[in-house]
């Protein structure tokens, strides 16, 4: 079996177009661990190429040349971030050359929400995962080993020409408990990855270590928020994957993960849901199992100070950051995109994380639906007092324009966010975007780039004055890129 991660805008990337040299979107699926471990359990053997990474590691990297003299049954391809469109059909297009003997399946958040459409799009895939892939995959896998050709009828999940609307399963704790989410041992330059993902949090006058190495560590599945951007909030769960709300982990087996990746010699471990959402109890016991290790953790919404006080005893503080999203300087338009503090709650906060010696980035977006002038004034103007209390240097901010997800709410319904879509929004006007990208057509700030447009919104004006303030305080301000 062979994994493959793409590279956003595909071959022109690896060609070395102007991206070439910037690999984006390094990141596994957190899933994907655990996949690839199940088929090793069930005695195949697995090999991963993150393409982001071996292009780190071997720029100028020949794929087909890679890929030749192999000869994989199955060979698995994410598509979970929608920016990867393009490059994960593109590889597929190249696995079909290369593999024309090897069963080609993807997976993913964006897979799952474009399945048929991609097995019409792109004749070089066979099949699509529709939500969560534990029992369809081990299942498909056994038959191809086989000696089968095509994929048993009636597998839960399986998207195929043949049946377009499988049964639907979901997994529940008991099945993502079973799964090694650590070992990545299937992976080539596997601790170069890990190398590449840790956030290297702002710690003036200290450095991690070069070789400093990070982990995203699963601790549950869904979301209990509906983010007006992301197609990964709590009604795209339910409609892309069935699943009705949150799927927690048992923090004892999050401990024993924690350990071996303290053992491994992991210096941070980023969890992929908030632990706040889980409760007291299920935080507490996770976050005191730390023991010295760093932690990466994105908050939905302001993190607790029970969590602060967990993440300051238990944690390696050179190692370890907390995001935080705050959408907008405006506390109105903050909370329609679904962020419920106000300025005062954020700064107070701000002031618990200094409190306490820890490391933290806000993030602003930059362009969405509210964002009047004033509102954007506001965000220049609380940026400003954000650099200006952080008399530590342990804080960075960043404005990001936002394209987006499928299944994300104002994709679905814009008329009521208050934009204007620039194309339809299926697959084929992303497949379209990227290329344009890709051949520099399209500048990443066009609102054809993203997708839509917000009216009386200029973004390139926007994300020039961001800049501006980018260049005031270099450490601590992150530019946007292209403004």
């Amino acid at each position: 079996m062979l994994y493959l991660h793409p590279l956003p805008l595909g071959g022109r990337q690896v060609a070395g177009g102007p991206a070439a040299a910037q690999p984006r979107y390094p990141l596994l699926p957190m899933g994907v661990v655990g996949l690839c471990n199940l088929l090793q359990a069930r005695g195949h053997r697995v090999r991963g190429l993150n393409l982001a990474v071996e292009w780190t590691v071997e720029p100028g990297i020949d794929l087909a040349a890679r890929l030749a003299g192999g000869s994989p049954r199955l060979v698995l391809i994410d598509l979970h971030w929608h920016e990867h469109c393009l490059g994960a059909l593109e590889l597929a297009q190249s696995v079909r050359e290369s593999l024309p003997g090897a069963f080609v399946l993807l997976g993913g958040l964006t897979a799952s929400a474009y399945a048929v459409e991609l097995l019409a799009l792109c004749p070089a895939v066979d099949a699509v995962v529709r939500g969560d892939a534990e029992a369809a995959l081990p299942a498909l896998a056994r038959a191809l080993e086989q000696g089968q050709s095509d994929p048993p009828d009636g597998l839960p999940n399986l998207v195929t020409r043949r049946e377009p609307e499988p049964a639907r399963w979901v997994a529940g704790p008991s099945h993502l408990d079973a799964l090694d989410v650590v070992s990545l041992g299937f992976l080539d330059h596997a601790e170069a990855y890990q190398r590449l993902i840790h956030s290297h949090p702002r710690r003036p006058g200290i450095r991690p270590a070069v070789g400093a190495r990070g982990h995203w560590l699963p601790n549950g599945r869904g979301c209990a928020w509906d983010c007006g951007s992301c197609g990964g909030g709590r009604g795209a769960h339910r409609a892309v994957t069935g699943r009705p709300g949150l799927v927690w982990r048992d923090p004892a087996q999050v401990a024993a993960d924690l350990a071996q990746l303290r053992d491994a010699g992991v210096q941070q471990v980023a969890l992929g849901l908030d632990p706040d959402m889980a409760g007291a109890a299920h935080r507490d016991a996770c976050l005191g199992s730390l023991g010295g290790l760093g932690l990466y953790l994105e908050s939905f919404q302001l993190p607790s100070v029970a969590l602060l006080d967990a993440v300051a005893r238990g944690c390696d503080p050179d190692h370890s950051e907390l995001a935080i999203t705050a959408v907008s300087g405006d506390p109105a338009h903050r909370r329609r995109h679904g962020k419920a503090f106000g300025d005062g709650e954020l700064l107070a906060c701000l002031d618990v994380l200094r409190a306490r010696g820890m490391s933290v980035s806000v993030f602003f977006a930059l362009g969405l639906p509210g964002e009047d002038d004033a509102a954007f004034e506001a965000t220049l103007a609380l940026a400003g007092r954000l650099i200006e209390r952080d008399r530590l240097g342990t804080q960075r901010v960043a404005a990001l324009p936002q394209a987006l997800d499928p299944g994300a709410p104002m994709a679905l319904e814009p008329a009521r966010w208050g934009l204007e879509p620039t194309d339809a929004g299926d697959l084929a006007a992303r497949l379209a975007r990227a290329r344009g990208l890709a051949d520099g057509s399209l500048h990443p700030l066009d609102p054809r780039a993203l997708g839509y447009r917000v009216p009386g919104c200029e973004l390139r004006d926007r994300a020039a004055r961001w800049n501006e303030l980018a260049t005031q305080a270099p450490e601590a301000v992150i530019p946007v890129p292209g403004g």
